[in-house]
């Protein structure tokens, strides 16, 4: 049963960091960012937090260091992200209001982080 606890916080870890990700693109898009700003903006919304979490407890590694899917998942996050936000219709208006009512299941997961 614990396989199967840790991959769903897992999963539902990245899940996180793609829309965190996603809310990134949304702003870098209303500042009209080219492409490589939208990748870093993306990113440090995305992990901006984790990373700093990791440093100030100490942490022998930073999370998406040790698991560059983490990477990955913010690249094709913001690439595909990049193309939903130009498509002609406009987004729905939770598009831009999600990173608040998303943000709360994923304090929960990081908290109890061991160094």
């Amino acid at each position: 049963m614990q396989p199967l606890v840790e991959s769903v916080f897992y999963w539902s870890d990245l899940f996180g960091t793609a829309v965190f990700a996603f809310s990134g693109v949304l702003v870098a898009g209303r500042l009209r960012m080219d492409g490589f700003g939208v990748i870093v903006l993306a990113a440090v919304t995305a992990i901006g937090g984790g990373t700093i979490r990791d440093l100030i407890i100490g942490a022998e590694q930073v999370f998406w260091t040790a698991d560059s899917v983490y990477l990955w998942v913010i690249l094709v996050t913001a690439l595909l992200g990049q193309y939903i936000a130009r498509l002609p219709r406009r987004l729905p208006g939770i598009f831009c209001r999600w990173p608040m009512p998303s943000a709360w299941p994923f304090s929960p997961l990081s908290a109890p982080k061991k160094h």
